[in-house]
C-alpha cells in the first residue's frame, strides 16, 4: 500500500478526521489504520470510547504523522506508468535500461525502485510519449489554447496545435492561422504562464468532454486555459476526437476558484465531467478521480493468467480488473 497525495495543494486540517476520512485523505486503507492503533503506533483520541462514535477520530497531528510514515522517497514504476499514459511494463523497461533514471530506497520493509520526479519530468520534456497528443512547448513555455491579446487591438489569438516536430500554431479572432513566433511579431502577448510545473502522483484522472467552441472567447477555452494554468500541463492529457469534442483528464487537483468570480467556470466544469467529481470547498473547487480501493484474493493460476492478459494488452492489472468490473455492470444494465 502506498500513500499517494497531491503536493501541490493541500489543505490544512483544522479538526479532528474519522477513520474513513483519514484513510481516503492519504490513499490508504482503513484496515491499514486499525493495524497501526492495533501495533500502537498511533493512537486515536477517542480510543476509550470509540464504540460510541461509532469509529476512531484522529487529530490534525497523528494525520500528519501517519502521512510522514506513509511518504514515498520518490515515485514508483506504476506512478511513471500512469503520469507517462503507457503501460507498467513499458515504464518498467524505461526505468530498467535507464533511459529513465531510478533509484532504490526501502520503504514499508522492503526496497523498492523509485524515479525522481525532476529525473522522469526531464524524459517527459525531451520524449513525446507515442499517441500521445502534444499540449506543452517547453522552448516557448507555450500550452494548447492558451490565450494572447494583441498590445494595441487587444484582440485574442490561441495555440490551437502544437505539433509532434514542435511547431506552435495559433489562430486569431480574424480567422488568420499564424505560427507562434509571426503572432508575436505582429504585437500579441500572452495573457498567462503556467504557474505549476511540479507533477502530481495522486491516483487517477477525472475525465471531462467538452464540445469544441467555434469561438476564440467561448467560456469553454477559458476553463481548459485555466486547468493549464493551475494543474499544470504534465497533470493533464487532451484529445481532440472527430466528433468535434475535446477529452481532458485532469490529476486531482484543489482550484483556487470561488463561487463569485468563476461561477461560469464551476459550473462548466460539474456539466462537463464524465468520469470523477468536482466539489465546492471553502478553499477552492475541488476535482478529484472519485477511485475508491477494492482489495480482493484469487489463484494463483489464474493470476498468472491476469499477468498474461495485461502483458498482451499493455495494461495495468489495476486497470484490467477496472475494465472487466466496469463491463459486467454495463451487461447488467448498472452502468
Amino acid at each position: 500500500m502506498t500513500m499517494e497525495t497531491n503536493t501541490n495543494t493541500q489543505e490544512t486540517l483544522s479538526q479532528d478526521i474519522s477513520t474513513k476520512e483519514m484513510a481516503k485523505l492519504l490513499n490508504i486503507s482503513e484496515q491499514t489504520i486499525y493495524s497501526l492503533v492495533k501495533r500502537e503506533e498511533i493512537v486515536p483520541i477517542n480510543k476509550n470510547d470509540w464504540t460510541i462514535d461509532g469509529t476512531y477520530y484522529f487529530s490534525p497531528e497523528t494525520v500528519e504523522k501517519v502521512k510522514e510514515m506513509y511518504r514515498k522517497p520518490g515515485l514508483t514504476n506504476k506512478d511513471v506508468a500512469e503520469m507517462l499514459g503507457v503501460s507498467l511494463s513499458t515504464a518498467q523497461k524505461l526505468i530498467k535500461t535507464g533511459k529513465i533514471p531510478s533509484f532504490t530506497a526501502f520503504y514499508l520493509g522492503k526496497q523498492i525502485s523509485f524515479v525522481q520526479e525532476e529525473d522522469l519530468l526531464e524524459y517527459m520534456e525531451h520524449h513525446q510519449i507515442e499517441s500521445k497528443t502534444p499540449i506543452y512547448h517547453k522552448e516557448t513555455n507555450t500550452f494548447l489554447y492558451q490565450s494572447f491579446i494583441h498590445a494595441t487591438t487587444k484582440e485574442i489569438a490561441r495555440v490551437m496545435e502544437i505539433t509532434q516536430e514542435g511547431i506552435v500554431r495559433t489562430k486569431t479572432e480574424r480567422g488568420t492561422f499564424l505560427q507562434l513566433d509571426e503572432l508575436l511579431e505582429q504585437g500579441y502577448v500572452a495573457s498567462g504562464e503556467v504557474k505549476s510545473m511540479k507533477a502530481i502522483n495522486k491516483r487517477g484522472y477525472a475525465q471531462f468532454m467538452f464540445v469544441k467552441p467555434s469561438q476564440l472567447n467561448s467560456p469553454i477555452y477559458k476553463v481548459l486555459e485555466q486547468l493549464f494554468l493551475f494543474v499544470g500541463p504534465y497533470n493533464m492529457k487532451v484529445k481532440e476526437r472527430e466528433d468535434a469534442t475535446i477529452e481532458v483528464f485532469v490529476k486531482p487537483f484543489l482550484l483556487p476558484f470561488n463561487r463569485e468570480e468563476h461561477g461560469v467556470e464551476i459550473n462548466l466544469l460539474q456539466h462537463n465531467i464524465i468520469e470523477g467529481t468536482v466539489s465546492v470547498r471553502h478553499k477552492g473547487v475541488m476535482i478529484d478521480s472519485d477511485l475508491e480501493t477494492i482489495h480482493t484474493v484469487i489463484p494463483s493460476h489464474v493470476k498468472e493468467k491476469v499477468a498474461q492478459v495485461v502483458r498482451e494488452e499493455e495494461m495495468t492489472i489495476e486497470d484490467f480488473v477496472k475494465y472487466c468490473i466496469e463491463k459486467e455492470l454495463r451487461a447488467r444494465g448498472l452502468l
